[in-house]
């Protein structure tokens, strides 16, 4: 037995539990790459024995995966059928690592799995048999069966063995599998295997083409955004500097302008047609203004004015 196989029957049996003809959820994850129900788990262990062997004895490494790659959903069913990704990948036990086969320094993931078809049931007496295997009892006065029928997915048996690429850049792969008339030829599968490295060689260049590609674009485009931004925060400076700068002028006219009023009372006060008593009022209330607006040096304004530069510093300067 090959060694990614010996003892592992128990662990795919004692796995999660699940419905009669479901494929098995072993709890281990880290375990060969197998998707069987209970009663074609034999056959499935011997069919990977063989293939891995096959592969080993043309020089090819059979290994679990030393990284965490892609791995696409296992499809069941024996004829192509609509499918829905996401509840299927729920549905399916689906290993930690890929089990993959190395030609040359090139690593191909492999899936063993059993296969199912569409078998029309029918309900009788508390379970489903095949209608096929339904007979209708004898007719019996007052008696009537009660039974009904639907579509299952059933396992046929059969095998179908699957390579694809593990590169997450390129979704690419290829299946073989049994025929009611005819089992799969290892032989065969692993002549294909050469062709589809190949293929898998060619398509991983162009994606990683494609990459560099989108990769390049996306700098390019990220930088004419850093420049359409470095170039509307100087926009932005130039105009704050502006305002900030005609705000210093209309603060030192108001200052101005309230010195002026304050000298103007002040002279007025002082005057001689002033009675003394209303002179110590008006110098007191003259004070108190003062003490309520602070003092105002118009050069404090200029000198807390910023320019476009002392703003923004441009990372793209012109």
């Amino acid at each position: 037995m090959h060694g990614l196989l010996r003892g592992v029957k128990p662990l795919f049996e004692a796995g999660w539990p699940v419905k009669e003809n479901d494929h098995l959820k072993p709890r281990k994850k880290l375990l060969v790459d197998i998707t069987a129900t209970k009663t074609g788990l034999d056959k499935a262990i011997l069919l990977a024995n063989d293939f891995f062997k096959a592969l080993e004895s043309g020089g090819h490494r059979v290994m679990l995966s030393t990284a965490y790659g892609r791995r696409p959903t296992p499809n069941v069913h024996e004829k192509p059928a609509k499918r829905n990704e996401q509840w299927e990948c729920s549905r399916f036990w689906s290993p930690q690592r890929s089990t993959v086969v190395y030609f040359g320094e090139v690593a191909i993931g492999l899936s063993i799995i059993e296969m199912t078809e569409s078998v029309l049931m029918r309900y009788v007496r508390g379970k489903y048999i095949r209608e096929s295997e339904y007979v209708e009892p004898k007719r019996t006065r007052g008696y009537t069966e009660h039974t009904w029928t639907t579509t299952n997915e059933l396992p046929t048996g059969r095998y179908r063995i699957m390579a694809y690429s593990t590169e997450r850049l390129v979704d690419y792969s290829m299946s073989w599998q049994d025929t009611p008339d005819m089992r799969l030829n290892m032989k065969n599968i692993i002549n294909s295997l050469q062709p589809f490295v190949d293929e898998l060689l060619v398509r991983l260049e162009e994606a990683r083409k494609q990459k560099e590609m989108r990769q390049r674009k996306w700098e390019e485009e990220q930088e004419q955004r850093r420049k359409e931004e470095d170039s509307r925060r100087i926009e932005q400076s130039i105009c704050d500097s502006r305002d900030g700068l005609a705000k210093v002028m209309q603060d030192w006219a108001y200052t101005l302008s309230v010195e002026e009023f304050f000298k103007g009372v002040e002279k007025r006060a002082k005057s001689a047609d002033v009675p003394e008593a209303r002179r110590q009022k008006i110098l007191t209330r003259l004070r108190l203004a003062r003490e309520f607006l602070g003092t105002q040096d118009p050069v404090d304004f200029l000198m807390s004015w910023r320019t476009p530069l002392e703003r923004y510093q441009p990372k793209y300067p012109k």
